[in-house]
C-alpha cells in the first residue's frame, strides 16, 4: 500500500493507536492523510514514533486536529529524525507558539522536508520567528 486517506472520520485516539501499529509492518507507506479524525497529541504520540521509522513517507497530512504545542515534543523527533518526508500538513491543528517552536527545532536536522504548511494555528509573532534560524541556516527550502 502507497496511499491511505482516512481523511474526515472521527476515528480518535484509541483507534489512531492501532491505525498506527498496522502500519508498523507497511513499509511501502508514501502519502497518509489524517485531515479531521478527531485524534489529539495523545493519540498522535503512537503515530508520529511509529511513522518516524517508514523512510518512505514522503507526505503526511493531520489537518484540523487537535495538536496543542506542548505536547508536541514527540512530533519534533518525528520531524528530526524522518528524512524521507517531503510535505508536511499541519493546518488548523491549535499548534499555538508552542508548537511552533517544537516543529522548528525538528526542522533544523531535516535536510528533505520541502512543504510545510501550518495555516491557521495562531502561531503569534514567537511562533514565527521560531522559523526564521531554521530558514536562515538553509536547512529548510521555502
Amino acid at each position: 500500500m502507497k496511499e491511505l486517506d482516512l481523511s474526515y472520520n472521527n476515528i480518535g485516539n484509541d483507534a489512531l493507536k492501532q491505525v498506527a501499529l498496522a502500519l508498523s509492518s507497511i513499509s511501502t507507506l508514501e502519502r497518509l492523510n489524517l485531515t479531521q479524525c478527531e485524534f489529539t497529541a495523545k493519540g498522535g504520540t503512537t503515530l508520529f514514533s511509529i511513522l518516524a521509522k517508514n523512510s518512505r513517507l514522503k507526505e503526511l497530512i493531520v489537518d484540523r486536529n487537535h495538536l496543542d504545542g506542548k505536547r508536541l515534543r514527540i512530533l519534533r523527533d518525528f520531524v528530526s529524525n524522518n528524512n524521507g518526508l517531503v510535505t508536511l500538513s499541519m493546518n488548523h491543528c491549535h499548534l499555538r507558539e508552542d508548537g511552533g517552536y517544537y516543529i522548528s527545532q525538528g526542522l533544523i536536522k531535516n535536510r528533505k522536508l520541502r512543504t510545510l504548511l501550518l495555516s491557521g494555528n495562531d502561531l503569534g509573532e514567537e511562533g514565527v520567528l521560531n522559523f526564521s534560524d531554521v530558514i536562515n541556516f538553509g536547512t529548510f527550502a521555502v
